[in-house]
């Protein structure tokens, strides 16, 4: 039998795309050009030097084009800095050994969580990386009861300029690199942010460490004015947090930026409760200067978020530390705070020009909870965590 003839279409026979460019009458110039001006010994050189310009070309484009557009990831989703608050104790080392093997094993063993260490490591500010969730363990770097006046309980400075302070004069380092004699071992490892202030639960322990997140970690990055974290959240060692549930909220309900302005989410708890559960409400003089923002906006109620759980977006953390100085003297003598850590955090952060988005989460929008006691609440929540209830 004779062969058969290959059809006039056959996709053997026809010219590939590279063909026709390689036999187009201008490439067929550009080539013999090239191999009559350019002698033989040199042309290894160009061609090293136009690949160091086509790789930095594609390196430019990289770095410069949008990180928000799509091109770098997809399905953009906003990053949050989480500071689970601890202290250099027994029951402190017990919180962070319990989180500790819930992020290192099967069960959160997930590349959208990493520690800050390892998120600063990766100096991931074009966002390629999958890491959303950044924790990191905050403690006094000195016990409550230290006897030095040197070592503060709050240390915020920067943020606004004091005109009377010496200019001569050093600002002391906002994080130690270890706790001199811990209590526990743990409490140095690189997951524990130690900030050089005293221990405590509402006299400056937030501040200094939103001011920590502001300065170090949240931005803007050096190539955008986009912050490379987009939220902060204050996270109790007492409480439980089902991570997969936090990560769905913060999917749906965390838009990343540049929408990511003036949030805030949490518990919301109303401070006219807290007479109603028996403490002694202020004296009528004083009430104007105390509810000095509530009273003239909100007649009649003063909310804030609870502290077991809280988050703020990057403006606000930035708002809430310049308005720090003044809401000890605004208003009147004292100024409005009252000593409460998470009354006075939002007490400062609502003197806010800019409206204020309320994410109020009832009890069953929480993916927290709080408080747990005993090492078997702890392993029924997480149990329940993974069963998915």
């Amino acid at each position: 039998m004779l062969p058969q003839k290959a059809h006039a279409d056959d996709a053997s026979t026809r010219p590939s795309v590279m063909d026709k460019v390689i036999s187009h009458p201008l490439i067929d110039s550009l080539v013999m050009k090239w191999r009559r001006n350019v002698p033989v010994h040199h042309r290894k050189n160009v061609r090293i030097v136009g690949g160091f310009f086509l790789f930095f070309t594609v390196l430019f484009v990289l770095v410069n084009d949008d990180p928000y557009s799509g091109f770098l990831h997809t399905g953009p989703q906003a990053r949050v800095l989480v500071g689970i608050f601890s202290r250099d104790d027994r029951e402190g080392s017990t919180q962070r050994k319990k989180y500790r093997k819930l992020f290192e094993k099967k069960y959160w063993r997930d590349p959208r969580i990493c520690s800050l260490p390892e998120f600063q490591e990766r100096r991931d500010y074009l966002r390629t990386s999958d890491c959303l969730f950044i924790y990191t363990f905050v403690v006094g770097a000195h016990p409550e009861d230290l006897d030095d006046d040197e070592v503060k309980s709050e240390l915020v400075e920067g943020i606004v300029e004091d005109p009377d302070a010496d200019e001569d004069s050093e600002s002391a380092e906002l994080v130690v690199k270890k706790v001199i004699k811990p209590y526990s071992k743990d409490v140095n490892k690189a997951d524990v942010t130690r900030l050089n202030i005293r221990e405590n639960d509402h006299d400056g322990k937030s501040q200094t460490f939103l001011y920590y997140a502001y300065r170090e970690v949240m931005g803007p990055s050096l190539h955008y004015d986009y912050p490379r974290v987009e939220y902060c959240m204050k996270l109790s060692a007492e409480t439980f947090l089902d991570i997969e549930k936090f990560l769905t909220f913060s999917a749906s309900e965390l838009p990343p930026a540049p929408y990511h302005q003036s949030i805030i989410a949490g518990a919301l708890r109303d401070k006219s409760y807290d007479q109603i559960a028996g403490e002694e409400p202020p004296p009528n003089e004083e009430l104007p200067r105390l509810e000095s923002f509530w009273g003239n906006e909100y007649e009649g109620i003063h909310l804030y978020m609870s502290g077991e759980v809280y988050i703020m977006s990057y403006d606000l953390v930035e708002f809430t530390l310049s308005e720090l100085p003044y809401s000890k003297v605004r208003v009147a003598e004292g100024g409005y705070v009252v000593g409460r850590e998470d009354h006075d955090i939002f007490s400062m952060a609502f003197h806010s020009p800019t409206p204020i988005q309320i994410i109020g989460l009832a009890k069953s929008h929480r993916f927290w909870t709080y408080p747990i006691t005993s090492s078997e609440e702890w392993k029924e929540v997480v149990f329940r965590a993974k069963k998915g209830y």
